[in-house]
């Protein structure tokens, strides 16, 4: 059984979710997608076009196995955003009306808001999925950096991993596609700025690639496959 959670980002309430569209299901998070015939438990028909960009990346006849490398420590991961603590609301800064400046009284200079540290708006306590009884949240609103999910991905999730020379892809898009089966990557693309295909046992999809180290600390943290 093929997991296409691993493969949607709840942060974004498009790709939340998989989705269904004629003969295919489909699971994306903006860099990774894809797609296996039509699941039907999944009724959801709202996706993006997927279908297309995946029609875009015809595969070549230079197929290649993933090369072995284990990226388990990068699963997709979460934690709690820290624009509202992980509650999914934030309520406007009472000190300074939202704009996350104050004026000082003694020298009348704007200055960081020391209320919100400059973010324009304070946390807000949660019950039951909204704001808490009993309090004053008419200035509650969802988050705007986490769409009210209140989570955040990690960041660690975005080391490099280099399969052959200077192709690179996440090791979080990595780990997310070595729980497919017999994964097979196109080769033959010149152009790394589009999407790859790739293909495994019951369906395929597109995977973004990353762009080469510019740094030498990018270098070193930067995972290499067993064949580099």
């Amino acid at each position: 059984m093929i997991n296409l959670t691993v493969f949607c980002d709840p942060t974004r309430p498009n790709l939340s979710e998989p989705w269904s569209d004629a003969e295919y299901t489909y699971a994306c998070d903006g860099t990774v997608g894809v797609r296996i015939p039509r699941q039907p438990e999944i009724t959801r028909t709202d996706g993006p076009d997927l279908a297309k960009i995946i029609a875009s990346t015809a595969p070549s006849t230079d197929m290649r196995p993933m090369p072995p490398i284990d990226v388990a420590a990068w699963m997709p991961g979460f934690t709690s955003c820290k624009h509202c603590v992980g509650l999914g609301y934030v309520k406007k800064c009472s000190s300074c009306s939202g704009s996350g400046e104050c004026t000082c009284n003694c020298c009348d200079n704007e200055h960081e808001c020391g209320s919100c540290d400059g973010r324009g708006h304070t946390q807000v306590r949660t019950w039951s999925g909204g704001p808490e009884i009993g309090r004053d949240h008419s200035n509650a609103t969802q988050c705007n950096v986490c769409n009210g999910s209140g989570r955040a991905r990690k960041q660690v999730e975005l080391k490099r991993v280099e399969l052959w020379p200077r192709m690179y892809l996440s090791a979080r898009n990595v780990a997310c596609m070595q729980t497919l089966p017999n994964v097979m990557l196109d080769c033959a693309v010149t152009d790394l700025s589009l999407p790859i295909r790739f293909t495994f046992d019951g369906g395929d999809g597109v995977v973004m690639t990353m762009s080469a180290p510019s740094y030498p600390f990018e270098t070193e943290q930067m995972l290499r496959a067993g064949n580099n």
